[in-house]
């Protein structure tokens, strides 16, 4: 008996007889496995993921670079999270082979069949539930962690860039103020210059005129 086989007949033994009514069959959407999770992200999304107060504000360009980079660093995160957490890796794995013999099954039976083979090997749905709340701490810890210690790090930053442009806005404030004074200081003794410059030759002919005259007239009558 292969593995969908030792599944199914763990599944349907525990079935209830088939006659009695059924409650509505709840459909698990997505259904995250190891293979689908590397689904790209959908970037066309218009909300503003940085929450500004300010309006509306359009998204940051985000490049294909950057698309790959995050979608990489998610991805190991994701198997990290799925190595410390044995039995939920298990469980995925578990999901995977169900779906590759009968990709036709719904979500119930699927995820019955994942876990019935695991139930055979002591693990029960409580030690289960651990394990993916285990996984979803590991993914919540990177934020609290990694990305926070990140971001923190980053605001410092333009902080003390914000910092500094105020205290060389101050400065440039200052040398203007200055610059300005010195253009004042220099234009007013330029005016001084042709102030004295001008009563200066002006007197200064004068005086020689009335002086060539005591002299014409030393050399004329004396």
């Amino acid at each position: 008996m292969g593995l969908f086989d030792g599944l199914k007949k763990a599944l349907y033994d525990e079935v209830p007889d088939q006659t009695a009514p059924k409650a509505a069959e709840q459909k698990v959407t997505p259904l995250v496995t190891n293979a689908n999770f590397q689904q790209p992200v959908n970037y066309q999304s218009t909300d503003n993921v940085f929450g500004s107060t300010t309006g509306q504000s359009a998204q940051p360009a985000v490049s294909e670079e950057d698309k790959k980079k995050y979608q990489d660093y998610f991805s190991n995160l994701y198997t990290k999270a799925k190595a410390k957490s044995a039995d939920y890796g298990q469980f995925l794995t578990n999901i995977e082979t169900v779906m590759e013999t009968d990709p036709t099954l719904a979500d119930a039976s699927k995820f019955k069949m994942a876990f019935s083979f695991m139930k055979k090997q002591g693990v029960t749905k409580e030690r289960l539930v651990a394990s993916v709340n285990d996984a979803i701490g590991i993914v919540e810890n990177d934020r609290t962690t990694v990305f926070n210690a990140d971001i923190q790090a980053k605001n410092a930053n333009i902080e003390s860039n914000n910092k500094l442009i105020a205290d060389k806005q101050l400065a440039i404030q200052k040398l203007t103020e200055e610059i300005n004074q010195l253009k004042t200081d220099t234009e007013t003794i330029k005016n001084r210059i042709s102030i004295k410059t001008l009563l200066y030759n002006s007197l200064a002919a004068q005086l020689i005129t009335k002086i060539k005259n005591d002299l014409s007239g030393i050399n004329n009558f004396i």
